[in-house]
């Protein structure tokens, strides 16, 4: 919650800084993912479809930011058991991260509000949370050039879609 907290307010000061590496993806998200793996312990199924591993040009803290707080989101909002996948894929000069849970989905009426910083979609309030979480993805994703989709239907999951693009223009 302290990190949230500081990157939160790194966002809010104008601060957050915006710093350009060659990131191999491939690597990056089985690291990341074995991670989450080691810190699950089997408690859900986490899949990665990978189809595209090349290098792009982003910011590697950043990438972390985005991809910790979706499947960490994934994960609490998803039964015990049930997969969550991190899809990644190349689309026309893009790297496209898509993270996708089997949770309780979000309701139509929350979904405009998602992003904001202390909002928690109405049908989680048994969950902990800060709501920072959806906030840091977007501010990150716009720090890297990119865009930020998401697609939810109630009792049926989340998918959250982030494209990015391979070279950075910062």
């Amino acid at each position: 919650m302290l990190d949230d907290m500081l990157i939160v307010a790194e966002i809010e000061n104008h601060r957050l800084a915006y710093s350009a590496q060659t990131v191999n993806i491939g690597a990056f998200v089985r690291d990341t993912l074995e991670e989450f793996r080691i810190i699950e312990r089997n408690n859900h199924r986490l899949v990665l479809e990978e189809e595209f591993s090349e290098t792009i040009e982003s910011d590697p803290k950043l990438l972390r930011q985005i991809l910790n707080n979706l499947l960490s989101n994934a994960m609490k909002y998803s039964p015990q058991g049930s997969s969550v996948t991190l899809r990644v894929t190349g689309d026309s000069g893009c790297c496209v991260f898509s993270v996708s849970d089997q949770g309780a989905g979000i309701p139509a009426a929350d979904l405009e509000q998602i992003f904001n910083a202390f909002f928690r979609a109405t049908n989680v309030n048994d969950s902990e949370g800060t709501g920072l979480g959806l906030a840091i993805v977007k501010e990150a994703v716009i720090q890297c050039g990119g865009q930020v989709q998401v697609d939810s239907e109630l009792g049926k999951g989340t998918t959250f879609v982030v494209k990015l693009p391979l070279r950075s223009n910062a």
